[in-house]
């Protein structure tokens, strides 16, 4: 028993003199599977914003409309040319183009200086696709020079007709302008010719969009061979749309023909001055119970001409028709053209950059009034330029 009891010292000293027994092998670790872990996506972005959808053209040619009878009646010259793109252009019968956003900026400006008080009135407004038309009137007085035309400070207006081409982006890209200078020459005294009155601006505007029916073909249609009647030289054909209280209003005569009586009295009076005349119809187009075309008149004046003699010449007559229908027949027309753009090519009045004195050949004859805008300064007297209209 006494040496059971020593034998826990004895491992003691042992243990001591020989150091800590080794400890056991490590077991080895587990050698994890190699696995390919792909690298972490990139954070997700976003997509795109989606723009806006872009108006309706149609919406965007009644602003700019409104726009421009706003700009015009505040004389803000920028503001309406800002209207049109950046090489737009706008052409009047008888002058040259013009052309390019700045040009007409310019001639704007000319015009509020020539009638510093002008106001503008549209009747009505059309339209069909990337074309608007616009039927409106002016009214103003000749307090500026226009070229070497001093001011009168004698009241002005008349009625006008325009055509406009509108880009994607609602912007014009060409414009067509119809009215009569020799109306204005009359009104402030430079012509004997009797001018239509000064009209009175339209307090409201009547807007019609085409509905590319069968109607409006319809209407197209028949005016197209009221047209073709002068070709055919059928007086019938062409007072066959005409009732008894049908009116037709030509913006270079004073007076408005009323029924059949007067239609066919104008057409055999025409016929007889150009026996070979045509009517080349360029455009024409239905809005709802209207129609609006653009035509050209050709032939050779080869017989007396409202009591003046025949010339033996050429002309060619740019204008554009309004016309209001109802059941097959026509309730109203309108015609708007520059009866100066044919006067001049009959010789009745000096040629562009004559000589200062040149006198024209005597009136131009009263189915045809004045002559052309060239005859006022610089050849700028179309509405765009040295203070003539442009709207």
């Amino acid at each position: 028993m006494r040496n059971i009891a020593l034998l826990p010292v004895l491992v003691l000293a042992f243990t001591a003199a020989c150091g800590d027994p080794p400890p056991p092998p490590k077991a080895p670790e587990p050698t994890a599977a190699k696995v390919d872990v792909p690298p972490p996506a990139p954070p997700k972005e976003d997509p795109p914003a989606t723009p806006p959808p872009a108006p309706p053209l149609a919406e965007l040619q009644a602003k700019g409309l409104a726009t421009m009878i706003e700009g015009m009646n505040a004389h803000d010259a920028k503001k309406v040319a800002a209207l049109y793109t950046e090489d737009g252009v706008w052409k009047f019968p008888g002058d040259p183009d013009t052309k390019g956003r700045d040009k007409i900026e310019a001639a704007l400006a000319g015009l509020y200086q020539t009638f510093p008080d002008i106001k503008f009135g549209q009747a009505y407004t059309f339209t069909k696709g990337d074309i608007t038309v616009t039927q409106f009137a002016l009214t103003g007085t000749h307090k500026g020079d226009m070229g070497p035309i001093k001011a009168t400070n004698k009241p002005v207006g008349w009625q006008a007709i325009e055509i406009q081409w509108w880009t994607p982006d609602g912007h014009i890209k060409e414009e067509h302008a119809y009215w009569d200078n020799g109306t204005m020459l009359s009104q402030i005294g430079l012509s004997k010719m009797k001018a239509p009155a000064i009209p009175t601006l339209a307090a409201s505007t009547t807007s019609v969009t085409a509905k590319s029916d069968d109607a409006e073909t319809k209407n197209v249609d028949a005016i197209k061979l009221m047209y073709g009647a002068m070709e055919k030289k059928s007086a019938a054909d062409f007072t066959s749309l005409m009732t008894d209280t049908s009116e037709w209003s030509d913006n270079t005569q004073p007076t408005v023909s009323k029924g059949k009586a007067d239609a066919k009295k104008f057409f055999d009076a025409h016929m007889k001055a150009f026996p070979d005349a045509k009517m080349n119809v360029k455009n024409s187009w239905g809005f709802g119970d209207f129609v609006v075309s653009e035509v050209t008149m050709s032939g050779t004046n080869t017989g007396p001409m409202f009591g003046k003699p025949a010339t033996k010449k050429s002309v060619s007559m740019d204008s554009a028709d309004l016309v209001q229908m109802k059941d097959g027949k026509i309730v109203k027309g309108w015609s708007f053209g520059n009866g100066m753009q044919v006067a001049e090519q009959l010789g009745m009045l000096p040629k562009p950059g004559a000589a200062k004195g040149d006198a024209p050949k005597g009136d131009a004859p009263k189915g045809d009034h004045h002559g052309k805008g060239d005859h006022h300064g610089k050849g700028d007297h179309k509405g765009h330029g040295k203070g003539a209209p442009k709207k």
